[in-house]
């Protein structure tokens, strides 16, 4: 894939090919872990300097695929402790902290109003999902590399949508991450450690749509 056109790839082969695109894709807002799917040239036809940006990062991550050639009983091991769990204690935590910011500052009208609530949800939402995984598809995968379970495949990607769907509710309750000038260092705590699980978050799906799941769904 090195030597394939950048417009013929998706943005999620992309991502898995040339890591250091993630940052890039970030910052330019392009989702690149549900939205994997969706052809680069859609992208470049709209912005003609992400295919320079792209083409200088493809050349400086030549040989570095990351996680696009590893076994998979490797990649599931890495997935569960490298985001699984870390992902149950951040929301634990980040709960507390919402709380915390939402009733000190609730007079304020820039306050998250009903972030506390919503990541009680959430927390459920996801760990539900991460229970699936960890219940029934990782450990199949790790038993028996060469299986091909679609229709947990399928129900997990569908979910990997809602989450998505969670991501745009913490920015938009989280007023897209924009602090007051009073706020304190709680507040600034709590916004800081909701990016960061948006970043994990994000970086945990693309492992599993763009390169996990997909390597399942090719064979």
């Amino acid at each position: 894939m090195q030597n394939q056109a950048l417009k013929d790839m998706t943005i999620g082969e992309i991502a898995a090919t040339i890591p250091q695109s993630i940052a890039l894709f970030r910052k330019r807002k392009i989702d690149f872990c549900c939205g994997g799917n969706v052809k680069a040239q859609l992208y470049l036809d709209q912005d003609p300097s992400l295919l320079d940006a792209l083409e200088s990062l493809r050349s400086e991550s030549f040989g570095n695929s990351e996680w696009l050639d590893a076994d998979i009983p490797t990649l599931v091991d890495h997935i569960i402790k490298n985001y699984h769990e870390p992902h149950r204690a951040a929301l634990s935590e980040i709960q507390k902290l919402a709380h915390r910011v939402e009733f000190r500052h609730r007079k304020n009208p820039m306050v998250p109003k009903g972030l506390s609530e919503f990541l009680e949800g959430f927390n459920e939402e996801l760990r539900n999902h991460m229970a699936k995984e960890e219940a029934v598809l990782f450990p199949l995968l790790q038993s028996d590399p060469s299986a091909r379970p679609l229709m947990p495949v399928q129900v997990l990607t569908q979910e990997h949508q809602d989450h998505k769907e969670s991501i745009l509710k913490l920015q938009s309750l989280c007023h897209q991450f924009q602090l007051p000038d009073e706020a304190c260092p709680s507040w600034k705590a709590l916004y800081f450690s909701v990016q960061n699980l948006i970043n994990d978050l994000q970086q945990h799906i693309h492992l599993e749509n763009n390169i996990l799941f997909k390597r399942i769904l090719e064979r």
